[in-house]
């Protein structure tokens, strides 16, 4: 078997998400036993403090693959290496690094205090609120994983009763920027 990183990085983001698995499959592979913290094809560690699932993979003369997915803002990282020492792991903490210490954003949009927003229940299993404290909503949209807009709304109360189980991203957009939240459905 072979494939691209990007190909890997695809193949992952919908395994996380819900689009391969069962959710009780999926609560299999994730359920780590043992002081390995090794489950069907995944491990378990910290990264910067966060919880991260990763596979990684090595054949005699330098290849090197590692994919990383951080549970907490659902990056999913795919490298792939042709070198010894094999550092495929190391690469991609540090592109995880990078990521969590320096998000990316449209150039158009400014990052605004997000403290007093709030998405709930997080997981939810259908009917979403969003308090946005005394801000002005101009917009509150729903994205899936690979950035498709499926909703937009001025509600902060909608239903994702018919969205499949996986991890969202909602942006709130108002008169003082947009605010960025993850949300699983379940």
């Amino acid at each position: 078997m072979y494939s691209t990183s990007g190909e890997m990085a695809q193949w992952y983001q919908a395994l996380m998400h819900g689009q391969v698995l069962s959710s009780n499959a999926f609560n299999g592979l994730t359920t780590f036993v043992g002081s390995g913290n090794y489950g069907i094809g995944l491990f378990s560690t910290s990264v910067l403090g966060r919880t991260v699932w990763q596979h990684g993979g090595t054949i005699w003369g330098g290849y090197n693959s590692s994919m990383v997915y951080d549970t907490t803002t659902g990056i999913v990282i795919c490298v792939l290496i042709n070198q010894l020492p094999a550092q495929a792991f190391q690469v991609s903490t540090k592109l995880l690094s990078a990521l969590i210490d320096h998000p990316v954003l449209n150039s158009k949009e400014q990052p605004v205090d997000s403290e007093h927003f709030i998405v709930y229940p997080n997981p939810t299993s259908g009917l979403v609120n969003i308090d946005l404290s005394s801000q002005d909503i101009q917009a509150i949209q729903v994205f899936n994983a690979t950035g498709q807009m499926l909703k937009e709304t001025l509600e902060t109360q909608f239903s994702m009763s018919d969205f499949p189980n996986g991890v969202y991203l909602i942006n709130a957009k108002t008169a003082q920027g947009t605010i960025r939240y993850k949300l699983i459905k379940q």
